[in-house]
């Protein structure tokens, strides 16, 4: 990984700039013997994946590579602009804290977490969105015990829901699904019955 494109809010000095990638060092590393620092990333081979064998600055051998925890620590404690300033974020926060800062931002993109859902939206806009998502599941009011999609709940209500009413088509009483076929069969005055006398 090359170096951090962050937008910082003051101008980076040009020796914390990677002289490979052009961008404010990531993960600095130094080398020895001739001292010069990198992004970690960038002294790997882009095709290749080999760590390169001489420095991309003085051309000198590389006789080893240690992490730059004084760079490191200076490029951390730098003042960058939150990744979400485009969606209205206005925060500054030190580049070591940004993706602390990026996974509980208010103007991050999350996705509802209703199953069937998928909707978009700000991480601060989350909670409304899922109190009045359609794919959120709600108890039928009618008491039957199941768990419904918001979006189909009247329908649940007007035609699948055992507690609703429903209409005796051949005697016009009515009473609850669940009851309806007991009353077809038994107590219906308008039911066909089988007369049994030979």
């Amino acid at each position: 990984e090359m170096g951090c494109d962050a937008e910082y809010v003051d101008d980076v000095h040009e020796e914390l700039v990677c002289a490979v990638c052009h961008l404010p060092m990531l993960r600095a590393v130094g080398i020895h013997p001739c001292a010069h620092a990198f992004c970690e990333g960038c002294l790997v081979a882009p095709h290749t994946g080999v760590a390169l064998q001489e420095c991309p600055t003085c051309r000198g051998a590389i006789g080893s590579t240690a992490p730059s925890y004084a760079v490191r620590n200076v490029m951390n404690g730098l003042l960058v602009y939150c990744t979400h300033t485009a969606r209205g974020c206005e925060e500054k926060v030190k580049r070591g804290d940004l993706e602390t800062h990026a996974a509980t931002c208010g103007f991050a993109e999350v996705t509802c977490t209703h199953a069937g859902c998928g909707a978009t939206v700000l991480r601060r806009d989350l909670k409304a969105h899922v109190a009045k998502c359609e794919w959120g599941l709600v108890t039928c009011p009618k008491r039957c015990g199941e768990r419904v999609p918001r979006g189909k709940l009247e329908k649940h209500k007007a035609e699948e829901c055992v507690k609703r009413m429903v209409e005796c088509e051949k005697c016009g009483t009515k009473r609850k699904a669940e009851a309806s076929e007991e009353h077809r069969k038994r107590h219906c005055p308008e039911r066909e019955e089988v007369c049994e006398v030979p």
